[in-house]
């Protein structure tokens, strides 16, 4: 295949690379622990109770002031909660943010129906409107039309403009890992930039079909680790020092979640890294080879 191999790789419409996601991400566990503070709880069809998750998550639900049942504690997988008070017109007038142990992290609250909450030890003020699902998701809106969507699995999704105007939507998981995705023409998401806990990236180009057509890796210091590249998706050749390093055939799939998995086209073997650092390999019979575990975050 000739030409210019740079013109054959598409630009997601959506999702520049820029330091800006990494930075947002990296910041984004305040905005976790904030994570419910506003109006327009969904209580309609609530009862009175606690829902259990498979992952140890609990969703409490109780009558509030303005007579209706909405979702008062939420404990999230990793052992943490929050807790919300209502005031008569059903706004969420206070949230209380636990540490595992069972002691305050942070106390929001609002004095003005819902419309913004002030931290009670710092003083920080966040202007937000919050939307409490059901099931315990919590939707955050900020005055700029950034939002943050909390899980009780402790994720985040970011859908938030950089200073340069261009958007960005990322995953930030509690193990401190990450994901962006960028939009493309045909109108599909696809991974571009996944971090471990240890602060090491992957970035990712795609060709117009869709197919992967280079991963790029840098050590958590952003020192430059190596590249591969592909004009089909199939064939791999890694060209990050002169002359061109080993190549190898086989399909490479980005997961959703930003799982890199590739399974060798002769053999069947796989390689599989997930998010979070962890490596796990099998032979052509499906048979775990190897595996590592996750990646520890940096120690502070």
């Amino acid at each position: 295949m000739g030409g210019d191999r740079r013109a054959e790789v598409e630009k997601p419409k959506e999702g520049a690379t820029t330091d800006a996601s990494s930075k947002f991400a990296a910041e984004v566990g305040n905005e976790r622990q904030l994570a419910a503070a506003a109006t327009g709880a969904q209580a309609t069809d609530l009862k009175p109770g606690v829902v259990k998750g498979k992952d140890g998550s609990e969703v409490e639900n109780a009558q509030a002031a303005d007579g209706k049942v909405h979702p008062v504690r939420l404990k999230y997988s990793n052992g943490e909660g929050s807790q919300y008070d209502y005031d008569k017109d059903g706004n969420v007038s206070q949230i209380t943010n636990r540490r595992a142990d069972g002691t305050v992290k942070e106390r929001w609250l609002s004095t003005d129906g819902g419309k913004s909450y002030r931290e009670e030890r710092s003083g920080e003020v966040k202007e937000l409107a919050v939307k409490v699902n059901d099931g315990g998701t919590v939707r955050m809106t900020d005055r700029a039309g950034n939002t943050f969507e909390s899980r009780t699995d402790g994720s985040v999704i970011m859908n938030f403009r950089d200073a340069q105007g261009d958007p960005h939507k990322v995953l930030s998981n509690p193990d401190g890992s990450a994901v962006e995705y960028g939009k493309f023409s045909d109108g599909k998401e696809r991974p571009i930039n996944v971090r471990s806990p240890d602060g090491s990236t992957i970035s990712y180009g795609y060709l117009k079909n869709g197919s992967l057509a280079d991963a790029t890796t840098h050590a958590p210091d952003g020192r430059f680790v190596n590249r591969y590249e592909s004009r089909d998706g199939v064939n791999w050749v890694e060209v990050s020092q002169p002359p061109r390093g080993p190549s190898f055939n086989g399909k490479v799939e980005i997961r959703p979640d930003g799982t890199h998995f590739f399974t060798d086209a002769r053999t069947g073997a796989t390689w599989e890294r997930k998010p979070n650092g962890q490596i796990t390999t099998t032979d052509g019979r499906g048979h775990i080879t190897n595996q590592t575990p996750p990646v520890p975050p940096p120690r502070r």
